[in-house]
């Protein structure tokens, strides 16, 4: 989900076996996620300038 300039919601669908990258970091107890972005695709530019970085999955681990 992007939000627009005028932060009106913006709902993309991902194709699947895709996923956002994105950082889990913590400390002292706190967590922050921080998503690795890009330069938006040209058909949704109009939404925003920056896009998160998309990356296919190519397998998955269970801890």
């Amino acid at each position: 989900m992007e939000k627009d300039h005028d932060k009106q919601s913006h709902w993309i669908s991902l194709a699947p076996g895709m996923t956002i990258q994105a950082l889990l970091a913590e400390r002292d107890g706190e967590q922050r996620v921080y998503v690795v972005t890009e330069e938006t695709p040209t058909e949704y530019h109009w939404i925003h300038d920056r896009w998160p970085r998309l990356r296919k999955v190519i397998c998955s681990i269970q801890i």
